[in-house]
C-alpha cells in the first residue's frame, strides 16, 4: 500500500521528529561511489549547512535511506540552514539522491530569506532525485523571496531536479516566484 500511496509510507514508520540541530555522518565518504548516508533530520540539516561541498568546495553525494520526519504534531523546528555562500544566498553544489522516500513536516518561517525551501538555491551541475517532500509549511516573508518546497533557485547550467513530488504543502507570502517544487 505505502508504494502506491507516499504520504502513507511517512505515518506508517513513523521515525522521530528532528531536534532542530546538526548531526554528523556516520556511513559514507561524500563520493560518488560512496555517497553519505543520511537517515534523520539533524544529518540532513547538515548536508545543508555544508551546502553540498567540501572544505576545497568540491561538490558531495548524499543519499537518503530512510523517511525523515522534520516536524510533527507537536514538534516545528524552524528549517534555516546556517551557513551563506559569497553573494548572501544558500547555493547548494552537491548530489542528493533521496531513494524515494519522504521527508515530513518540513517548516520553514523565515522573516528575512530570499529563498526559501529545503535547498533554497542549487548550484551548476546540482542534482536533486527521487524524494517525496510531504507537508511542508513554507512562510517567505522577504521582500524579494522565492518560495518553493524543494528548491526556490536554480543558479547556473546542469541543475538537475527529477523524480521528486511534493503533497499536502502549503507555501505563504513569497513576494516574487512560488514553485511547487
Amino acid at each position: 500500500v505505502t508504494a502506491c500511496y507516499p504520504a502513507l509510507r511517512a505515518i506508517v514508520s513513523n521515525p522521530k521528529p528532528w531536534d532542530g540541530n546538526a548531526a554528523g555522518f556516520t556511513d559514507g565518504s561524500g563520493t560518488n561511489e560512496d555517497p553519505y548516508k543520511i537517515s534523520n533530520g539533524g544529518q540532513l540539516f547538515k548536508m545543508m549547512n555544508d551546502m553540498g561541498k567540501d572544505a576545497d568546495g568540491n561538490a558531495l553525494y548524499y543519499e537518503l535511506t530512510n523517511d525523515v520526519v522534520l516536524s510533527d504534531a507537536t514538534t516545528a523546528k524552524n528549517w534555516v540552514p546556517n551557513n551563506r555562500d559569497g553573494d548572501g544566498g544558500y547555493t547548494f553544489i552537491g548530489h542528493f539522491d533521496g531513494k524515494g522516500h519522504n521527508i515530513t513536516g518540513l517548516y520553514y518561517d523565515a522573516t528575512s530569506r530570499a529563498r526559501v525551501a529545503l535547498i533554497p538555491r542549487m548550484g551548476k551541475d546540482s542534482s536533486v532525485k527521487n524524494v517525496n517532500i510531504i507537508g511542508a509549511n513554507i512562510n517567505a516573508k522577504a521582500q524579494y523571496s522565492y518560495a518553493a518546497a524543494i528548491t526556490a533557485d536554480l543558479l547556473g547550467t546542469g541543475v538537475t531536479v527529477s523524480n521528486c513530488y511534493v503533497d499536502n504543502t502549503s507555501i505563504f507570502k513569497a513576494k516574487s516566484k512560488v514553485a511547487g517544487l
